[in-house]
């Protein structure tokens, strides 16, 4: 078995698995040779390109101990009929008429999935956006997605709910091609009261991690706010951000917790990104059911050398 999968379980006890959200991104030059020929579009529907990029990190990063596929959490919405191009973020085009679910457009991922089992011995997780972030891109941000939330409640619940019907086949369909874990993101969802959350995000959260059997984990900004109301997530991991310790969220659960250097971290002078992984290591040491992550992802001017330094300093302590 392997760290990441022993630490989801509570038994790593061998250092802590290392990855990083948006590891494969536009930090590396590698992929910003990609880039100049092909658009995001092409790199995330063709299955050749989703295993290329996806194991790009490996090539740099030899010591990572996880893949994340290469995709994106908007990509679901082709199944839906709606256009979908990449500007500064993600365009929709949702269709004016309630649309069917055809599952055609998600094949490539599915593909590259099966596989990347097959060429890689690193765990691979796959993963999902949950409702109410996929349709705050479908509504163009998030001002315009509270505000008709709020004024037409019953119409946005029956959006999520299409939005989940898929997602929940999506998952499924990953895990049997073969994913070792799934991570959902609900990076969006800390912007809504505790009960609009309760009623938009939580519920959907627990059903999607509930339809598959590989271990899940959580994503959602903000999220050690949320922690009392989650007692129908103790099963899943909690990933976080760096407004809290991790050795504090520690007290307050048993799950398995990833995380949460900061982003711009990796944008400071080397030193400085040693000492502060060397802290985080400490504040959790021994503990067998820590991943180190980012509290985020990967920012694109990140250098590579900040990303070597991280792993450095994990392999010089459990080598």
């Amino acid at each position: 078995m392997s760290k990441l999968l022993d630490a989801l379980q509570g038994q790593n006890r061998r250092g802590p698995p290392v990855w990083f959200m948006r590891q494969s991104g536009r930090y590396l030059p590698s992929y910003q040779e990609l880039r100049q020929s092909h658009s995001l579009i092409e790199l995330f529907t063709s299955t050749k390109l989703i295993v290329e990029v996806t194991t790009l990190p490996l090539t740099r990063f030899p010591s990572l101990d996880a893949l994340i596929l290469f995709s994106d959490i908007t990509l679901i919405v082709l199944a839906f009929s709606a256009k979908l191009s990449f500007q500064e973020g993600p365009q929709i085009d949702w269709p004016t008429f309630c649309p069917s679910f055809d599952p055609a457009p998600l094949r490539p991922v599915l593909d590259a999935i099966a596989i990347l089992k097959q060429t890689s011995l690193r765990p691979l997780l796959g993963f999902c956006g949950a409702p109410f972030t996929v349709a705050s891109y479908i509504f163009g941000g998030l001002e315009p997605t509270l505000t008709w939330m709020r004024q037409n409640p019953e119409a946005f619940k029956v959006l999520l709910d299409q939005i989940q019907k898929g997602s929940l086949w999506y998952l499924k369909a990953q895990e049997k091609e073969g994913v070792d874990a799934i991570q959902i993101f609900d990076s969006w969802a800390h912007h809504l009261s505790i009960s609009e959350w309760q009623d938009y995000s939580l519920r959907y959260v627990e059903e999607l991690s509930r339809a598959v059997t590989v271990p899940t984990l959580f994503f959602m900004r903000k999220l050690s706010q949320y922690l009392p109301w989650m007692g129908s997530l103790s099963h899943m991991a909690l990933s976080l951000g760096e407004e809290v310790p991790l050795s504090q969220i520690r007290k307050q659960t048993k799950q398995s917790l990833q995380g949460n250097l900061s982003p711009t971290l990796l944008l400071s002078p080397l030193g400085q990104i040693r000492q502060e992984t060397e802290s985080l290591l400490l504040s959790m040491e021994d503990d067998p059911a820590f991943i180190l992550n980012l509290g985020h992802g990967v920012l694109p001017k990140t250098p590579p050398a900040a990303i070597e330094q991280v792993l450095d300093v994990v392999g010089q302590r459990f080598s």
